[in-house]
């Protein structure tokens, strides 16, 4: 009698159930990786948003603000919520104001899916909610802060990005402690 070559159905099922155990046990993994880099691509888009304003500044001479963009990104809106998205523009009134100069945006950064992008100022006397640099690419005090990311109110994806008045970006997650150990996201 001649044998035939293949798989028997339980054989076939054990296959299929150590797939779907080792499927359960690795997709909870695979999410919290993805949320992670999620968050991180964000924080590092606002990185590169500060880090181009600044650059903008002393190459141009001109101020250059970064701002919660309003809904067509022609100008900047009075909110601390960022997820709505960000702007990178010369600014009409020196550090004076979020004003953006005719010419428009350098940059916009759309919507961002973090639950929480919030700029918190470091400056009690000003409740500025965008940064600023001028000419020389230092951002007045009144425009350092912290912005705070976060994606399901878990610890283990917040991101704090800190900007210091002269224009230094430090990016932290949580519990860490800023360089001069002041900050702890």
């Amino acid at each position: 009698m001649k044998k035939l070559k293949g798989i028997t159905l339980i054989e076939l099922l054990v296959t299929i159930t150590v797939v779907a155990i080792l499927a359960m046990i690795g997709l909870p993994s695979f999410r919290n990786l993805i949320l992670s880099n999620n968050v991180s691509k964000e924080v590092r888009s606002l990185q590169d948003s500060i880090e181009l304003a600044r650059s903008n500044a002393l190459k141009t001479g001109l101020s250059t603000i970064v701002c919660p963009a309003n809904d067509d990104a022609s100008g900047c809106l009075d909110v601390s919520d960022w997820r709505g998205g960000w702007l990178v523009a010369v600014s009409k009134d020196g550090c004076s104001s979020n004003d953006i100069d005719d010419a428009g945006p350098i940059q916009v950064v759309g919507r961002i899916s973090s639950e929480s992008a919030t700029y918190f100022p470091f400056s009690k006397v000003s409740e500025h909610n965008w940064l600023c640099f001028n000419r020389m690419g230092v951002s007045p005090k009144d425009y350092s802060g912290k912005f705070v990311f976060n994606v399901e109110g878990k610890d283990e994806y917040k991101r704090c990005v800190y900007m210091s008045g002269v224009g230094g970006v430090q990016v932290l997650r949580d519990k860490e402690t800023d360089n001069t150990d002041k900050e702890t996201c």
